[in-house]
């Protein structure tokens, strides 16, 4: 899946969260599935993959993908710091409530 996001994310339609007058100095790619979250950051091909719980896979996709977006911020906190990020995801759910 990491591939997929990798090679072919750029291709696919997106709404942008805010206008992009800039280019991000940082790209990150978050997915989750019913079992595990994963995410990299495609500038510096940093990667963070996990997996969830008994209790987290039963709760709502858009909650485990939240929950990535959340852990990947989490985990690359310090290469984010003070940069321009853009970030991509495959649940529009989540967009709509980063958004908010």
């Amino acid at each position: 899946e990491l591939k997929f996001w990798y090679f072919e994310c750029e291709s696919l339609s997106f709404k942008r969260i805010v206008p992009m007058n800039r280019m991000p100095q940082r790209v990150i790619f978050t997915d989750a599935s019913q079992y595990a979250g994963a995410g990299f950051i495609s500038n510096d091909n940093k990667i963070v993959h996990f997996m969830f719980d008994g209790l987290d896979r039963d709760k709502s996709s858009t909650w485990r993908e939240l929950k990535t977006v959340e852990n990947n911020i989490s985990c690359f906190k310090s290469e984010l710091a003070g940069k321009f990020v853009k970030l991509y995801t495959d649940n529009q759910n989540v967009v709509h409530i980063v958004k908010k």
